[in-house]
């Protein structure tokens, strides 16, 4: 069940989900958080929020909740639901309103904790409106000092900035390019957008989502001039635990082709004016058994040499290119937020001459 603060009061949706996390998430609680600190010791005296508990949660677990919530990026998927099935639904939110006035910031934090997992587990819908709560929630406790604090300076270097655009929330800008892009729509190859932003494959969602949201994006194929085709084929590659290229080409690639194939723009021009995204060299190198879409589609890649996985055209480096110099573009790996926010204020700033 997962019930969500709405206009009209408290709004449950009864959604069936098979899962273990709600039974034992009190257990993985203590487990992760204990009730001594960090050294081992036991919980000091003094003050801290929630000190004496709430929706029958002690205290000391707060104590250290909040220690530890400094150092989490909100990137664990199986914590995330430890979070949403083990606190927020069965415990937080049925006592919200008193919990929001007497321990605002580990009330929030433990909603935000949760976000990962209802996106992945209920859908992006259902994430939008539960993200939107928060927002509310926010917005009914933000005169208080500690609350403001935590917005302006701890929220300012989280990974939740990028919730609004990978929940399709933030219109971006195309910087003055008269190009008209469309997206197509396959949902079964773009699922848990926030999980799979996560890593060396997110590079596949902060595309898609970008494009789908962008001002020179056109809902009018006709008048395009590219058509990107998304697909979380990594992230799915690597979730749904495919072994082989014969898995990945009959779980991804083949409905790929499936999807394409029910419109008429891509043979139009034997897809010379589509542009697919590869996280990874498996990608590219698999789609190179797709004569058509390998020599004529734009890729976007990462890498421009691919694993030969033993491939008798190449016994040396375990090598091949996968990419074509005249129509291809190599792209930056991805970097998770929270590692691009610790890097920039820390030991990896760029200095001047390294390069």
């Amino acid at each position: 069940m997962l019930c969500l603060l709405g206009p009209l009061g408290m709004i449950c949706l009864f959604i069936q989900i098979n899962t273990i996390f709600a039974s034992n998430a009190e257990d993985e609680v203590k487990r992760v958080f204990g009730s001594v600190d960090e050294e081992g010791n036991p919980i000091p005296e003094g003050d801290w929020e929630c000190k004496e508990g709430g929706a029958h949660i002690g205290g000391t677990f707060f104590y250290q909740f909040l220690k530890w919530q400094t150092r989490y990026s909100r990137n664990s998927l199986e914590t995330s639901r430890h979070f949403l099935y083990g606190l927020w639904e069965p415990k937080v939110m049925l006592d919200l309103a008193d919990m929001l006035t007497r321990c605002p910031i580990s009330t929030l934090h433990i909603a935000l904790n949760s976000v990962l997992a209802v996106d992945t587990d209920y859908g992006t819908e259902t994430a939008r409106g539960f993200w939107t709560n928060i927002l509310s929630m926010f917005d009914k406790v933000k005169a208080r000092p500690e609350v403001d604090e935590m917005m302006k300076d701890e929220l300012a270097t989280d990974t939740i900035r990028t919730y609004p655009l990978l929940l399709d929330l933030e219109q971006q800008h195309c910087y003055g390019v008269n190009l008209k892009i469309f997206v197509y729509d396959f949902p079964d190859l773009t699922q848990a957008p926030l999980s799979c932003a996560h890593g060396q494959w997110g590079t596949e969602v902060l595309f898609h989502k970008f494009l789908s949201q962008a001002t020179c994006r056109t809902k009018d194929p006709e008048e395009a001039d590219f058509f990107f085709v998304p697909s979380y084929s990594t992230c799915m590659f690597v979730t749904k635990h495919l072994e082989n290229d014969a898995d990945a080409t009959r779980v991804i690639f083949n409905p790929l082709i499936e999807e394409l194939n029910k419109y008429p723009y891509f043979s139009r021009k034997d897809g010379m004016d589509h542009i697919f995204l590869f996280a990874d060299g498996q990608g590219p190198r698999i789609w190179g058994g797709y004569d058509l879409v390998r020599a004529n589609s734009i890729f976007l890649q990462v890498e421009s040499m691919c694993p030969s996985w033993e491939l008798s055209t190449d016994r040396y480096t375990g090598r091949i290119p996968c990419s074509s110099r005249w129509k291809d573009i190599i792209i930056p790996g991805h970097t998770d937020f929270h590692a691009y926010i610790s890097c920039e204020s820390t030991a990896c700033k760029l200095q001047t001459g390294i390069f």
